[in-house]
């Protein structure tokens, strides 16, 4: 859709919905959230033109909600695990196309979390820096870059 609202499309969306779309910095591809056949979140990609989606993470524990685009468009930031309390929630990254994943936290312990908050595109415009939310036991969240 337009910045006014106007020229609304449908351009497609996941086996079950669609759910926080986020568009590529150059415009040419959506990511959104979808439930998986085995009733997981995974993160998803679409041509901004339409088409059929593709998934883009595994389907390890479900996938968070927030993700983010690096500003260059090379990886995507998110957090591996939405809703499961056995185990830890771990911080990634992966290329557009599903390949590279790269974990960037190693957590172990079922109650320790590390939620994607997004690149740093006000420090650098190739998003050296990545914004997380990191807590255990119910303490209070630290900002970590």
């Amino acid at each position: 859709m337009d910045l006014n609202g106007g020229n609304q499309r449908r351009i497609g969306t996941g086996p079950d919905g669609s759910a926080t779309p986020d568009v590529s910095p150059d415009g040419q591809t959506v990511t959104f959230l979808s439930t998986t056949a085995n009733d997981l979140n995974a993160l998803f990609s679409i041509s901004i033109n339409g088409g059929t989606a593709r998934q883009v993470t595994p389907t390890l524990w479900g996938t968070a909600v927030k993700h983010d685009w690096a500003p260059d468009g090379s990886r995507i930031v998110v957090s591996d695990n939405a809703d499961d309390p056995d185990h830890p929630t771990n911080l990634a990254t992966v290329r557009p196309n599903g390949t590279g994943l790269r974990y960037l936290t190693d957590l172990q312990a079922p109650d320790q979390q590390a939620l994607a908050g997004g690149y740093s595109h006000r420090r650098s415009s190739h998003g050296s820096s990545i914004g997380a939310r990191r807590q255990a036991d119910g303490t209070s969240p630290a900002t970590t870059r």
